[in-house]
């Protein structure tokens, strides 16, 4: 094993300089820095190109020539880093700010995993953003006695994860048909599949927020919505059932059967919460006929309410 394992992060960015902005500040303010940051711009409109140029020279900046999704752009980042012989890749969504010791603390367990997953913190102070697979993908508690350091979990989203070179050695890059949505869970699936060991390292830390939190209270109910456009219901739901027809050691008939019931709720939600529900609803079960049917890559377009055909 080399002593001193070169380090490649790479964040995925589209649009968001700002938030672009305090993610690189925060990656070039960590206790062990990384050897090179890589930045993969999905053909960004917003002067991305500009404000890393003119603030971040020491970054390595790719544009793409058009916006193929955080899926594509994992994809692409993960190629351009492997590619560079690096030991380790640490990936990132542009609006995932780390704590300064959270790099450190990942690195100080790895020998226990072949995958590093630091813990996700939202602006309500829950920890997330680890689990295993059960029908679906399962959150775990991840309140531990602060004695614990590491646990061993299935699943993960690539917000922050540390992996060896050889994990991509054999199992490849995330599913750039995907677009967006599920990419993270596919990979980590196949990871799992190859006999790789992945464990969440508790006191590592990510802020990051998955979408803007609203706490609504209906017929005496209270939950927690993030304000996720309609059109990524469509990615999500179709891709998982895209996953469900990938793996052949699925129970496929039960999977299948406990997504359906999954969207069922996941579509009574809507009704109950949201005011645009018709359009998530539609979305979400054009997601499950594109899903059985096999169809990949980019259909809806972000932003807006057509598709393409």
């Amino acid at each position: 094993m080399n002593e001193n394992p070169k380090i490649a992060a790479v964040i995925v960015t589209f649009n968001r300089k700002k938030l672009l902005k305090e993610c690189l500040k925060s990656l070039l303010n960590q206790t062990i820095m990384p050897d090179e940051i890589i930045v993969i711009d999905n053909a960004s409109t917003d002067g991305t190109d500009q404000m890393i140029g003119n603030e971040f020279p020491q970054v390595t900046y790719v544009r793409l020539s058009e916006n193929i999704g955080g899926a594509g752009g994992f994809h692409e980042g993960m190629k351009v880093a492997y590619g560079k012989g690096y030991d380790w890749i640490w990936v990132m969504d542009d609006d995932a700010f780390p704590v300064p010791t959270a790099l450190e603390k990942l690195m100080a367990c790895s020998k226990e995993a072949d995958i590093l997953v630091p813990v996700l913190v939202d602006s309500l102070g829950r920890r997330y953003g680890a689990g295993r697979w059960q029908f679906g993908y399962i959150p775990i508690n991840l309140d531990y006695d602060v004695k614990i350091k590491i646990v061993p979990i299935e699943m993960f989203s690539f917000v922050g994860p540390l992996f060896r070179r050889e994990v991509v050695a054999r199992i490849g890059f995330p599913r750039e048909d995907f677009f967006i949505c599920a990419d993270d869970l596919e990979w980590a699936l196949r990871a799992k599949m190859a006999g790789f060991v992945a464990c969440v390292v508790l006191d590592s830390v990510i802020f990051h927020e998955s979408g803007e939190l609203r706490i609504l209270r209906r017929l005496g109910r209270i939950s927690i919505r993030n304000s996720q456009p309609p059109w990524k219901h469509y990615y999500s739901t179709r891709n998982m059932f895209l996953m469900l027809n990938h793996f052949k050691w699925f129970k496929r008939n039960l999977e299948k059967i406990a997504l359906f019931y999954r969207v069922v709720r996941w579509s009574l939600g809507d009704i109950l919460y949201e005011p645009d529900w018709q359009q998530r609803i539609y979305f979400r079960w054009l997601g499950v006929l594109h899903g059985l049917l096999g169809k990949t890559g980019k259909v809806v377009v972000p932003s807006r309410t057509r598709h393409n055909t």
